[in-house]
């Protein structure tokens, strides 16, 4: 796990947060076409109830004319989450005074809305599509220089999907 100071996450948090504002003002298609053609079976054909994970039988077969519908807002409707079994926290660190920022680095690509509870407190999380692997949570800076708990659930539910400590500089 990396762990940067206030002041060498200036230029990464600037890239972070105009990443983020970015991706929160651009639009849907009105009508967002599909990720897998009709004639292809869908292996979340049936994805169950909304919050429990969908196990793919296969990866998805990285179709280059496929990118562009791949993308992800923090704006989009709530899908089902990703399994995030052997994720690890990737970045802990600041984004202004008083706000912190927590990166989880996922085994594969996630989809579906998050929340995080660090420290005992309520982190929101959007997910990027330049970083397909990664969760971005932000929220009040936790205790500083002391393991801190993190926790990643569905929004919106309470299934613990990740769990891990962290210390922030």
């Amino acid at each position: 796990m990396k762990v940067y100071t206030r002041s060498q996450m200036h230029p990464r948090i600037y890239f972070i947060v105009l990443a983020l504002i970015l991706a929160a003002c651009t639009r849907p298609a009105s009508t967002p076409p599909a990720l897998v053609p009709d004639s292809a079976p869908s292996p979340t054909a049936n994805p169950g109830p909304v919050g429990k994970p969908v196990f793919p039988e296969t990866p998805p077969v990285n179709n280059p004319a496929a990118r562009p519908t791949q993308e992800l807002s923090p704006t989009k409707t709530a899908g089902p989450v990703t399994s995030l079994e052997g994720a690890r926290i990737q970045t802990v660190g600041y984004i202004d005074v008083g706000i912190a920022i927590v990166v989880i680095e996922a085994r594969s690509e996630v989809s579906g809305e998050y929340r995080a509870v660090v420290d005992g407190k309520e982190f929101s999380c959007t997910l990027q599509s330049s970083f397909p692997k990664n969760i971005y949570c932000s929220g009040p800076e936790p205790r500083g220089k002391q393991k801190v708990s993190v926790e990643v659930y569905p929004a919106g539910g309470d299934r613990l999907l990740f769990t891990g400590e962290a210390v922030f500089p």
